[in-house]
Formats: structure tokens, sequence, C-alpha cells
């Protein structure tokens, strides 16, 4: 099998990643090592790679993981009858998100037994079509309203940061500066027009470090997993957090959650996607089913 690592060249610590992994797998994996250079490297990198890799390893966090997705996503869109690689993820990212799904932990020799486990499950990709016609493509969870805010603040703080305490810092100080939207949402037989806080579409269970948005979520279903959350403020937030942390369904009348394969969303504002900035509204999200196959 030939497997291409895409490695998160900010992390200096992985520097010495390949060695380390070239000694460990089976003969049978012909393995090929890239550190991105900037953000959005991993994009082309992982583009590039699908031609000819049969599984593309994301090394890092939800953003490394969202830009090979990205890449792989956009081959298909110009080679749609192409056999599309297997990716995995190697959790490096100080939120890991994507990777609490599984309750995979950062450990190289854990993803070194999951590659010789060799198994894999189909799951969904979530795209945003914009106003504009251009595509963003997301594995875990996008929003609009706060959560861009929140990406942004998160953006501002030291690299070294623990994730929580970013993540944690990041949402109290969107939570005081964010200004509601009107908006209009709709999809799954529902339909929205208040002014809300913000809006999930998720396809896993947890995003912003371990906030458990979407509890129901699951991976490979077919469908998006839809949080909208109204008129909320900053002591509501305080006073859930314990039970969003524990995955659980908050009880309010301004917290809406409901399943779709399709939601459009019509507000001023972005989105933001497996924590990675995306394009402003308006934009439809879909689900497409089970399109890419997943080490476990």
């Amino acid at each position: 099998m030939h497997v291409v690592f895409i490695i998160n060249g900010a992390k200096k610590k992985l520097k010495t990643l390949p060695d380390y992994i070239r000694q460990s797998v089976s003969s049978s994996h012909t393995c090929t090592f890239h550190f991105t250079q900037q953000p959005g490297h991993a994009i082309s990198l992982a583009n590039a790679a699908a031609a000819n890799a049969q599984l593309i390893v994301a090394v890092g966090g939800d953003g490394s993981l969202n830009e090979c997705v990205e890449g792989v996503m956009q081959f298909s869109t110009f080679h749609p009858l192409a056999e599309l690689p297997k990716i995995a993820l190697l959790p490096e990212g100080s939120g890991n998100d994507f990777a609490r799904n599984f309750g995979w932990p950062k450990s190289v020799n854990n993803f070194l037994q999951r590659l010789a486990n060799n198994k894999y499950v189909k799951v969904d990709v979530g795209a945003i079509e914009y106003g504009t016609h251009e595509t963003d493509y997301f594995i875990n969870a996008a929003s609009a309203g706060l959560g861009p805010q929140v990406v942004r603040l998160v953006g501002k703080m030291p690299f070294g940061w623990n994730g929580n305490i970013k993540f944690g810092l990041a949402a109290i100080g969107a939570l005081l500066s964010y200004k509601k939207k009107e908006a209009r949402v709709q999809g799954g037989g529902q339909i929205f027009n208040e002014k809300i806080l913000a809006v999930v579409c998720a396809n896993g269970k947890y995003f912003g470090s371990g906030i458990g948005i979407a509890p129901e979520a699951e991976l490979s279903d077919g469908l998006l997993n839809i949080t909208l959350i109204g008129n909320l403020g900053l002591w509501q937030y305080l006073r859930y957090l314990p039970a969003l942390k524990r995955c659980e369904k908050i009880m309010h009348p301004q917290v809406h959650y409901f399943t779709t394969n399709e939601l459009k969303v019509e507000m001023q504002g972005g989105f933001e996607k497996d924590g990675e900035l995306g394009k402003n509204a308006p934009a439809r999200v879909y689900c497409i089913p089970s399109k890419l196959e997943l080490l476990l």
C-alpha cells in the first residue's frame, strides 16, 4: 500500500516522525512524507497525492484533516470516475475533535496499531455550496454565526497553548463581542426566521475542543445533525457548559436539534468548517453519503 503522510510543518516535534514510522511499519507499506509550509498547503499536497496514493494520512489536528479532505474532494470533482484514496488521522492537534468520535489518543503507536489492523469505515462528507458557486468541504462540523468569530480569536492566541484553554477563552470573548444576526435557516422540514447565535451542521459529535454540540450525530448515516442556537448569552453558555462537555442535549426553548441532508442558510457573515474559516453566506450545506473510507 502506498501511504502518503501529510504532516503539519508548524509542529517542530514531528520532524523526526518519518524516521520512526519507516522503522515501525510493515514492509508492505511504501511511505511518502510531506511537511506543510503554510496554511492551506495540505490541500494542494493531498490533491496531488490523490492520483496515486492508496491512503492519505493527515498528521495534525482538525484543520490538517480538513485540508486533506478538501484536497481529495477537489481531486474527485475533476476526476469523478477515479478511485479515491482512503484517509486517516494521526491526531496531533490542539482540539482533536474529530478524533474524539473514536476515542483516538495523541499516540503514534496507537495509530501504527490501527494501520496494522487495516480496518476501514465509509464516512459522509459535508459540503458548503456558497452563492458564488464555490464549494468547501468538511468531515466533522461546520457552523455560521458565533463559530467563525471563535476561530478568529483562537488564531490570535499563542500557538503552543492548550486547546481547551484557547477555545474556552475564545468562546467567552466571542460571546461578549458577537452581535446576533437575523437569519433564515431552512431544512429538515424546519424554517427559522429570527436572530440566532449559531447554526451548527454536524457530521461528528464534537467541536470547539470537546463541546458535544451534536450528541446524536453519526458519521455514516447520510445526514447532518443541525443544532440551532437562538437568543442565548454568556451566562447561559457557562450554565450549560458542563452538559455540553458531557455531550448531552440542552433542554432550552432557544436550542433546536434536527436532522437533514440539506440546509439553506441566509444571514450576514461567514462559515467555519472543521475549525478553518470558510466563505460568506448565503449557502447550501449538504451531506455526501459514504464518500470517503476512513482508517479506524
